[in-house]
C-alpha cells in the first residue's frame, strides 16, 4: 500500500509539473496557430507537422518519457464521429470528399488529444480558455499583418476583407471567442493585463471581416458574461441596480457601435439581415441564399434521412443548384443532416447537448467563473450553427474540452482523475 501511494504522489507530481509548465502550453499555442495559418503560407503542413511533433516531444520529456492519459468524452465522440465520417465514403455521392473530411477531422482529433494530454483537473479549464484566447490574438495579428495595416484601415466601413489569409468568417469567429473569454478574465481577476493591446488589432480584423456571427457572438456573449457576473451578487438590490445600469450602457454602447465608421459594413450586413424578417427594405444575396440553402438541405435530408449523402456532399449539390464550383449550406443543423442523415445529426449533437444536460444538473454552480463562461459558449455555440457549420471545428472541440472538465463531476479533483488515469507505457 504504501508503494502504491508513493506511485500515486509520483504520478501527481508528474502531472502538476506538465499541466503546470508554460512551455507546453506556447507550444500547443504554436500548434493551433499553425493550424489556422499554415494552409496559406509556403510549407505550412511542415510547419504544423513540426509543432505538432515538437509538443509531444517536449511532453514525452516533462514525464519522462511515461504518457499518463484519461479518456474523456470529447476525445471518444470525436473518434467515433471520425469514424462515421470515413465509412460514409462508402455510400457518398462523393467519397473523396467524406475521406478529405476525414483527414481535417483527424487533425483536430490529434490537437485535442494533445490537449487531453496536459489536462486532467479543473484547473486546467482556466488555461484551455486562454489557449484559445491567444490563438485568437495571434491570427488576429497575422491577418493585420498579411492584409496590411494600409489596406485594414482603408477598408473599415467599405469593403469586406478577402478570404485570402483564412476564411473571413472563421477569422472573425475566433478573435470574438478571443475578446469574450479577455472580458471573462478582466471580470474574474478584477485587474487588466498588458496584453488587452491586442484588442486593438483585433477589433479592426473582426471590423473588416464584417461576419455577422462573429459581432454577434461578441455581443451576445460579453453581455450575458456580464449580466451574469453581476447576477451572482447575493444582494437583491444591488443585482437589480446593476442589472439595469448595464442594460443602459449595452444600449448605450451598441448606438455609439453602429455610428462609428468601422462597423459600418457589419451593421450594413445586420441590417439587410434584418429586413428578411420584418418584410422591409432591401435584403441581401447572402441572406437570401442562406434561406435557400436551408431549403436545399431539408430536401436531400428527406431523400436520405438515415445516413444523407455522405460526409461534405451537400456542398457539391449547392454548387451545381447555385451555378457554382462548391457552396456548403451555411447551417450546421442542415449541413449534417444532409451530409450524416439523422444518425450523423444525433452522433455529433449528442457531446453538446450531453454538455449542456451535465451543465442544467449542476446549475448551482453557474455563478462559478470558469463555469459561468464555459455555460455561456455552449450555448452561443449551439445557436450560431444556425448560420455556421462547425463540426470540423478545433475550437470547438477545445471548448467541448473546457466544458466536459468544469462539468465532469460535482467533486472532481486531481486524486479521482489520477486514479482513473491509464499508464500507457
Amino acid at each position: 500500500m504504501q508503494s502504491g501511494s508513493g506511485d500515486d504522489r509520483k504520478v501527481e507530481t508528474m502531472r502538476e509539473r506538465i499541466e503546470q509548465n508554460r512551455i507546453i502550453w506556447g507550444l500547443l499555442l504554436m500548434v493551433y496557430v499553425s493550424l489556422f495559418v499554415g494552409g496559406h503560407i509556403p510549407h505550412g503542413k511542415i510547419l504544423v507537422l513540426a509543432t505538432v511533433v515538437l509538443t509531444l516531444v517536449w511532453y514525452l520529456m516533462l514525464g519522462h518519457f511515461r504518457i499518463l492519459f484519461v479518456y474523456p468524452l470529447p476525445l471518444i465522440h470525436l473518434l467515433l464521429f471520425m469514424i462515421f465520417c470515413f465509412a460514409s465514403s462508402l455510400w457518398a455521392l462523393y467519397p473523396r470528399l467524406a475521406v478529405s473530411k476525414t483527414k481535417d477531422l483527424l487533425w483536430v482529433l490529434i490537437t485535442t488529444l494533445l490537449v487531453s494530454l496536459v489536462c486532467m483537473s479543473r484547473a486546467s479549464v482556466e488555461k484551455i480558455l486562454r489557449l484559445v484566447m491567444w490563438t485568437g490574438y495571434l491570427i488576429s495579428v497575422y491577418a493585420f499583418l498579411f492584409y496590411g495595416v494600409k489596406n485594414v484601415l482603408e477598408a473599415l466601413g467599405k469593403q469586406r476583407i478577402s478570404n485570402d489569409a483564412m476564411n473571413a468568417n472563421t477569422l472573425g469567429m475566433s478573435i470574438a471567442y478571443a475578446i469574450i473569454i479577455q472580458v471573462y478574465l478582466i471580470l474574474k481577476e478584477r485587474k487588466i493585463r498588458w496584453y488587452i493591446v491586442f484588442l486593438i488589432p483585433s477589433f479592426l480584423v473582426l471590423a473588416v471581416s464584417e461576419s455577422r456571427k462573429a459581432f454577434l457572438l461578441l455581443v451576445a456573449g460579453a453581455g450575458l458574461l456580464i449580466l451574469m457576473k453581476n447576477a451572482s451578487d447575493p444582494k437583491r438590490f444591488k443585482r437589480v441596480t446593476r442589472f439595469g445600469l448595464i442594460l443602459i450602457l449595452g444600449v448605450v454602447a451598441l448606438v455609439v457601435a453602429s455610428r462609428m465608421p468601422m462597423f459600418a459594413g457589419i451593421i450594413r450586413r445586420l441590417e439587410t439581415f434584418l429586413n428578411f424578417f420584418s418584410g422591409e427594405g432591401k435584403i441581401d444575396n447572402s441572406t437570401l441564399n442562406r434561406v435557400k440553402l436551408i431549403e436545399l438541405g431539408v430536401e436531400i435530408w428527406r431523400e436520405h434521412p438515415l445516413l444523407g449523402i455522405g460526409m461534405d456532399n451537400a456542398r457539391m449539390i449547392g454548387g451545381e443548384v447555385f451555378n457554382k464550383g462548391e457552396y456548403y449550406l451555411h447551417n450546421n443543423y442542415m449541413e449534417l443532416l444532409a451530409d450524416g442523415g439523422l444518425i450523423g445529426f444525433l452522433l455529433y449533437y449528442s457531446m453538446p447537448f450531453l454538455l449542456l444536460t451535465r451543465a442544467v444538473r449542476q446549475q448551482r454552480r453557474w455563478v462559478e467563473d470558469d463555469a459561468m463562461i464555459c455555460v455561456i459558449l455552449l450555448l452561443l455555440m449551439l445557436v450560431l450553427d444556425v448560420g455556421f457549420v462547425s463540426y470540423d471545428s478545433r475550437t470547438n472541440y477545445l471548448l467541448y474540452l473546457a466544458i466536459y472538465i468544469e462539468f465532469r463531476n460535482k467533486h472532481t479533483d486531481k486524486d479521482k482523475i489520477l486514479r482513473e488515469s491509464g499508464d500507457l507505457t
